[in-house]
């Protein structure tokens, strides 16, 4: 395995001189203090912002409501950290969830839909000798160039047993009975092509100009579908029109093959691989949500020091500790799930950048997706973020009081 630089510099040197910065920056100005005053620290009163949000709704609102969407926009600098911050920790959220099982939805998906369990590569010299099981005569042909792109041609059957194609969940197996060629969706990812488009398909000194029919559902590797039919006789200078170099079947091949491909066993090498990106993708989401907690209880914990003596005088009017947590902590709980909400369209346009991302760099096209129990999991994930850190803000809220206050503004 190569090391880049590059990649070490990034991952590992840049965050570790980051963290040591940010860490010698907050040790020296903690050293250049006097004693005294670390002991005693001032409190600065929080200053509204001259910017002023008008919400037209709150105007007939009840009084504690108004009261706690104006203490939360007050400061404009803290409550846009809040929104960062929390949009941080959902929007990895939704990316982590929708990455789970990312390996059984790129290669599983493909091979469930096909009945093909075996396929047999025949020696190109020698060609297919007999077969007893049931099967379909197919054509591979790697290493074909289709608008500068290598890609492997497959040449199938329309009325083929084993191995049918999708678009959508829809069969469209039937299409390579017309002109044209059927593309995967991972190789529409990565080169841009749509239906309707044209392509030219080049083999050695053989070219053949074809039109896209169909994308279908499969992300594995860049490969194109065509008749088999037309693509023996493109191959053979339109001399024979039967001719194969391999053969797909559901049961155990039993003739003589260079090589057999047991769709079974390749499944199985891939749960590996599955099993650790799951992991990964599980580690993530615990990340974001410690990221999330971390964020809320920072901005709590500097809105209630900021509100120190606001909340203090409102226990001396008479506000039971309930109204008073509804004011200046449960302010919160609406902002994050509005949140949770905005965050959703931008996730799910970040899907095609990342995914256009990989397969245009890497090669690499994961279908990256959401369905309605993965929004279910990120809304109750999200809204763990402000319960989590509720206690802690409620028990730092229950040590106020106005008599300490007094001392400390010196009133």
């Amino acid at each position: 395995i190569t090391q880049d630089i590059n990649v070490f510099i990034i991952s590992i040197v840049l965050p570790m001189i980051i963290l040591l910065g940010l860490g010698y920056l907050v040790i020296s100005k903690l050293l250049k203090k006097p004693p005294v005053d670390l002991m005693n620290p001032k409190v600065i009163k929080d200053k509204p912002s001259k910017f002023k949000l008008e919400i037209p709704f709150l105007k007939k609102a009840k009084l504690l409501t108004r009261l706690k969407h104006a203490y939360i926009i007050r400061n404009l600098m803290r409550f846009s950290l809040f929104l960062v911050g929390v949009f941080t920790a959902v929007f990895l959220i939704l990316i982590s969830l929708s990455m789970v099982d990312i390996f059984d939805k790129t290669v599983n998906y493909h091979y469930n839909q096909i009945d093909t369990n075996y396929i047999g590569y025949c020696d190109p010299y020698v060609g297919c000798g007999e077969e007893n099981v049931s099967h379909d005569s197919v054509i591979e042909l790697p290493n074909v160039m289709v608008e500068d792109n290598n890609v492997l041609v497959v040449g199938l059957d329309s009325d083929n047993l084993y191995y049918s194609l999708f678009e959508k969940g829809k069969d469209i197996t039937n299409k390579l009975d017309e002109e044209g060629v059927i593309i995967t969706k991972g190789m529409a990812l990565t080169t841009g092509l749509e239906v309707g488009d044209s392509v030219t398909m080049s083999y050695g000194s053989y070219e053949l100009d074809v039109d896209i029919l169909a994308i279908q559902d499969e992300y594995v590797t860049d490969k194109l579908y065509i008749n088999r039919e037309a693509l023996s006789l493109f191959l053979t200078g339109g001399l024979n029109g039967d001719y194969y170099n391999a053969v797909y079947a559901e049961t155990e091949l039993t003739g003589d093959y260079q090589y057999v491909l047991n769709i079974d066993n390749l499944i199985e090498q891939s749960k590996d691989m599955a099993n650790l990106g799951n992991v990964m993708s599980y580690v993530l989401i615990v990340s974001s949500v410690f990221i999330g907690v971390v964020v809320m209880l920072l901005i709590s914990s500097l809105s209630l020091e900021a509100y120190f003596y606001d909340i203090s005088l409102f226990k001396v009017i008479g506000y039971t500790d309930k109204e008073i947590q509804t004011v200046f902590i449960n302010s919160y709980r609406l902002y994050t799930a509005l949140l949770f909400l905005l965050t959703i369209p931008f996730t799910l346009g970040s899907f095609y950048l990342i995914t256009w991302y990989l397969s245009s760099q890497f090669g690499m096209v994961f279908p990256m997706s959401l369905d309605w129990f993965d929004y279910l999991i990120g809304f109750i994930l999200t809204m763990s973020i402000f319960y989590i850190s509720v206690p802690i803000a409620k028990h730092k809220l229950n040590k106020h009081s106005l008599q300490q206050a007094l001392m400390i503004y010196e009133v």
